[in-house]
């Protein structure tokens, strides 16, 4: 009892200075996840999955996660719950290795970018994403924004930045069968992006999100998931994302997503994930879950096998401790958390593949996010 009063006091309080220096220098900027972007799939990155190395549908125990990781999930919640604050941010290491007075200008490009130019061939890069979320039995809302870059000069002179920037609201119903035994859920996201590859001269550089191509489509996600009542409650997911496709036309109405866009986005085709959980008992407030995930089923990122393959281990302490790690896209990750009842503080340590192959260009990356939720109203 007083371990786990120590440790609650700790998550109230003591890691809130952690994320809020990582979650300030992320600011205005937020992606380029483990390869999320290759595929298909969820646009938001949950701390506790990216530390699991993206092997997370069957444990999506939340509003934001079932929104945006498994749709069945939404069958899971049992009564009213809201989360007014999600909030996460990243920075990769090319920021914390040249970390100095300048590095308070990483949102603003104009200021940034003769740093950048001056550190060549190092890549800076970060990530802010805020999801507000609210649900109740078999109904989920939430709306995420998110922005992100990441830039790098190779002559000193020319700066090359990528861009995603996402608004996305998202409603989603589900229901249980079999006396929960089967899970079934469905999703619809009005996905309002702004992306690109854009080159400029440092001493021009103007906005990480000049330039952009834009798109506007409603994708529709569908998930199934079954727990097995038998030992270790072994959990089989199924989630198709996408849906027959989803086609990005003009963005409407959000023009803060990009300013001077240039374009318009492709199409995001259809694909499948599939993945199995398992949860062996271990006793009192102790638990342990694992799961193995098969991302993209269908082939659609490009990728080879081994980079579609995750693994992620969560063990818990007392209900408020979390130790987490995995393995992604061909890359370690790991991870802690601290939860109480109503707020959660998690850190998480994970790869990018930033190169044309697999496993051929590294760019480590270092996430916080801080959530305070309220249920059982």
């Amino acid at each position: 009892m007083e371990t786990n009063g120590f440790l609650r006091t700790v998550a109230q309080f003591g890691v809130c200075r952690s994320f809020f220096v990582i979650a300030f220098l992320g600011i205005h900027s937020p992606l380029v996840e483990a390869r999320q972007d290759f595929y298909s799939g969820s646009h938001y990155t949950s701390s506790r999955g990216i530390a699991m190395g993206d092997a997370f549908s069957p444990l999506a125990d939340d509003v934001a996660s079932a929104l945006f990781y498994n749709p069945a999930s939404v069958a899971r919640i049992k009564g009213f719950e809201t989360e007014p604050l999600n909030l996460s941010g990243n920075i990769n290491s090319g920021v914390v290795g040249g970390i100095g007075t300048d590095t308070v200008k990483l949102t603003d490009f104009a200021d940034y970018a003769p740093v950048i130019a001056a550190d060549t061939e190092v890549a800076h890069g970060g990530s802010f994403a805020v999801l507000p979320s609210l649900g109740f039995r078999g109904l989920a809302l939430g709306v995420l924004y998110q922005k992100s870059f990441r830039a790098i000069s190779t002559d000193g002179a020319t700066v090359e930045y990528q861009t995603q920037n996402d608004f996305i609201p998202s409603i989603g119903m589900g229901f249980r069968l079999a006396s929960g035994v089967v899970k079934v859920g469905y999703v619809a996201q009005w996905i309002n992006r702004a992306s690109g590859t854009v080159s400029v001269d440092s001493a021009a550089a103007s906005s990480y999100s000049d330039g952009l191509a834009t798109g506007s489509g409603i994708a529709h996600n569908l998930g199934v998931t079954v727990t097995l009542p038998s030992n270790y409650t072994p959990t089989v997911s199924i989630v198709s994302r996408n849906f027959l496709g989803t086609t990005l036309s003009d963005a409407i109405g959000v023009d803060f997503l990009a300013s001077n866009p240039s374009g318009t986005l492709e199409s995001l085709p259809m694909t499948y994930d599939l993945a199995v959980g398992f949860e062996p008992k271990l006793g009192g407030a102790q638990t342990m879950k694992y799961v193995f995930e098969y991302r993209d089923l269908l082939g659609e990122s490009g990728e080879p096998l081994l980079g579609r393959l995750r693994t992620g281990l969560e063990i818990g302490l007392g209900g408020v401790l979390f130790i987490r790690g995995g393995f992604g896209g061909g890359y370690p990750s790991a991870g802690l958390g601290l939860r109480t009842p109503r707020s959660e503080f998690s850190f998480a340590w994970f790869s990018n593949e930033m190169g044309t192959g697999f496993r051929s260009s590294r760019d480590v990356q270092y996430m916080a996010q801080l959530r305070l939720r309220f249920s059982g109203y």
